[in-house]
């Protein structure tokens, strides 16, 4: 998996290439906990070049989603395949991620 991050005025954008699932995404929960430690901007989530995520990567988002509730900020998450859109809508997560 790699991780690439781009900071502008207002937000920080993560992009994101490979699979986020149990076996990677522990690299993605540390690096975006990192982030939300050393910033306090809005972060936005490339998922353009994703192919799967499984619950795992779930559970990160909406922890990252709530830490940046906590400060003010927003999470959002961009370029979804139909696959991750739909593991979003089926866990009802859809309420919390505009997909």
């Amino acid at each position: 998996m790699d991780i690439n991050i781009k900071e502008d005025d207002d937000r920080i954008t993560v992009s994101v290439k490979g699979d986020i699932e149990l076996y990677t995404h522990a690299k993605f929960k540390n690096r975006l906990f990192e982030l939300t430690q050393t910033s306090d901007k809005n972060i936005d989530i490339d998922l353009s070049k994703v192919d799967y995520m499984d619950s795992s990567g779930l559970g990160t988002l909406v922890s990252l989603h709530k830490i940046q509730n906590k400060k003010g900020r927003k999470l959002t998450i961009s370029n979804v395949n139909a696959d991750i859109r739909n593991l979003i809508r089926l866990s009802t997560l859809s309420d919390i991620f505009e997909v």
